[in-house]
């Protein structure tokens, strides 16, 4: 109910201000005006992005869901071993997603990353071992 009061005292203000510039001042009535048309591009455009950002989950959600469905595709890992890449099956998508879903990853902090350990070669670059 907020936003909807805060709007109604934005149009009774604009609403006001026409009244007031229709007495001859035409600066203020242009003023009026363009304040009028601005705040319906920005109510529009806000509008639109946060239906396109709740569509847009919606839409993934669903075509997950319906790949899973019609495919039941498998998740890969990706990992880098002395300059091959190798495909790794790790498990079905849908597994993935629910696990992704119900437990998020944890967050490292800056404290973790720096007590990692370090590599033995501090900054140089190792010979290529291929």
């Amino acid at each position: 109910m907020k936003p909807l009061v805060g709007i109604g005292l934005v149009f009774l203000i604009g609403r006001n201000l026409l009244d007031e510039s229709r007495s001859g001042n035409a600066v203020l009535f242009a003023t009026s005006i363009l304040m009028l048309l601005y705040g319906a591009a920005v109510v529009g455009i806000a509008f639109r992005w946060g239906y396109s950002l709740w569509r847009g989950t919606r839409v993934k959600d669903d075509f997950e869901q319906q790949i899973i469905d019609a495919i039941n595709p498998l998740s890969y890992d990706l990992t880098r071993t002395k300059g091959r890449i190798e495909f790794h099956v790790r498990m079905e998508m849908k597994e993935r997603l629910t696990t992704l879903s119900e437990a998020p990853p944890d967050q490292l902090t800056f404290a973790d990353l720096q007590a990692l350990p370090a590599s033995e070669f501090k900054g140089t670059i190792p010979d290529n071992p291929l």
